[in-house]
């Protein structure tokens, strides 16, 4: 059949199936071309997170190292701390040490600068403690 013999109604069927059709095909190339849009920037989002993602390892990283120096810092402080405990504890020894011996040599030095009366003194303790037993015993 040709197009000429066609009834108008029909004719004006194709004319509208053609421009349908048409339009569909402009629709889906349309539809293609948003779709690879899409899929261009899904590809661009997904780079973006990943440098973002690169951002936040980097930043993680040099919070990592900034704590490591930090936790060294304290570590030698603390060594530091403990060696002046060290230092503080023996010289505390050092001076209970002299002040005993101090002590002692000061009292001792008392007790011969009187030897006389350090013999007198013995005398009468062991007197006393003698007559002290004695009284305890009667």
């Amino acid at each position: 059949m040709n197009k000429a013999t066609l009834p108008p109604v029909v004719l004006k069927d194709l004319k509208t199936i053609h421009a349908l059709r048409d339009e569909q095909f402009e629709n889906d190339e349309e539809i293609l071309r948003l779709s690879l849009e899409i899929q261009r920037f899904q590809s661009e989002i997904g780079l973006l997170r990943w440098k973002e993602s690169e951002k936040e390892i980097q930043r993680l990283k040099d919070e990592k190292s900034s704590n490591e120096n930090k936790i060294a810092q304290l570590q030698e402080r603390q060594r530091y701390c403990e060696i002046q405990l060290k230092i503080c504890e023996k010289k505390t020894k050092e001076y209970e040490r002299k002040q005993r011996n101090r002590r002692i040599f000061t009292r001792g030095g008392m007790l011969e600068a009187f030897p006389n009366e350090l013999l007198m003194l013995s005398i009468r303790i062991y007197s006393n403690s003698f007559t002290q037993y004695s009284e305890y015993q009667n």
